[in-house]
């Protein structure tokens, strides 16, 4: 779903479901009691999820049991020490998700002033959201004390539906059409390594091969390469500091790495690596103001320091 595209039905359907479930509950605070199933599947834990609410054990207790017989199905398999969702759990969990959101946004809108605040749940790619997002994230939370914010870091794929995310920062393509994606440009690549590997033929160099994103084979141009990597990594880091020992060549993105190709500690060997665009992806129901203006500083920040090609 492009960024420019009408998100009202996505919304609208949500609160269609939303209303229904309201007049069809008979508790006094369906929010709350769909709140405490959301802790609960998010821990894993009846005990955890009191402590985090600040409740007793059995007022947890009370509450799924409440939701399991208005909705006439068990959500959670129950076990001494743990519970899991049932098939039927995991078919509400996304759609509580939701409800929940449209509920903070209802509240949000109704606010007065321009004070931002509530929680802002992020998950951001590894090495950005070590590094290069961090300033971006202390001034925003400098600017809007009352945003408090769930930093997660993945490269992986995730649901945002059922993660509870606002955000999905993304580096590479965004595989959910359901959501809402800006693409902010793309970062070089090129494959770099020590001095001492220059005029070496890249078939006969050692590889360093990053894990969400190269594997034996190695895309360049029109050609492509099957390597056998003698150091298989997920971390960016790793590779940085590998390439800088001299223990392979790698292809590595030019922002993290400007420093020391600056310094002539590394070097590009082949410039045809294909470069990775970065995207800012939402579910149209988790729009809201701090995420808006999340979304800006986010954009303005990769856009002025790490993105090399506009989008």
């Amino acid at each position: 779903m492009d960024d420019t595209e009408d998100a009202g039905a996505g919304v609208e359907t949500v609160y269609a479901w939303w209303i229904e479930l309201l007049c069809r509950f008979r508790m006094a605070d369906p929010l709350t009691t769909l709140a405490t199933f959301l802790r609960v599947a998010e821990r894993g834990s009846l005990t955890g999820a009191a402590r985090d609410l600040s409740v007793s054990q059995p007022t947890v207790t009370r509450a799924l049991a409440a939701l399991e017989a208005e909705l006439g199905t068990r959500l959670f398999h129950r076990t001494t020490h743990a519970v899991a969702l049932t098939e039927a759990g995991r078919d509400l969990l996304p759609r509580a998700r939701a409800m929940l959101a449209g509920w903070d946004a209802i509240r949000e809108a109704a606010a007065e002033g321009d004070v931002l605040k509530g929680p802002l749940h992020v998950v951001a790619p590894v090495a950005l959201g070590q590094t290069a997002l961090i300033p971006v994230l202390g001034a925003f939370r400098a600017a809007h004390p009352q945003v408090t914010v769930n930093w997660q870091l993945s490269d992986a794929p995730v649901r945002l539906a059922e993660t509870g995310a606002d955000l999905w920062i993304r580096v590479g393509p965004v595989p959910d059409d359901t959501l809402v994606q800006r693409r902010l440009g793309s970062v070089t690549r090129s494959v770099l390594g020590h001095p001492q590997f220059q005029g070496r033929p890249l078939e006969d160099c050692p590889w360093i091969t990053l894990g969400p994103y190269e594997g034996r084979r190695i895309a360049l141009g029109d050609r492509e390469l099957t390597v056998a990597p003698v150091l298989n990594t997920n971390s960016i880091a790793v590779v940085a500091a590998a390439l800088q020992d001299g223990l392979g060549v790698a292809i590595a993105p030019h922002w993290y790495l400007r420093d020391a190709m600056d310094a002539g500690r590394l070097v590009s060997l082949e410039a045809s690596a294909r470069p990775l665009p970065i995207h800012l992806a939402f579910a149209p129901e988790r729009r809201s103001r701090r995420l808006d203006a999340f979304l800006e500083a986010v954009s303005a920040h990769l856009r002025a320091h790490v993105i090399d090609i506009p989008a």
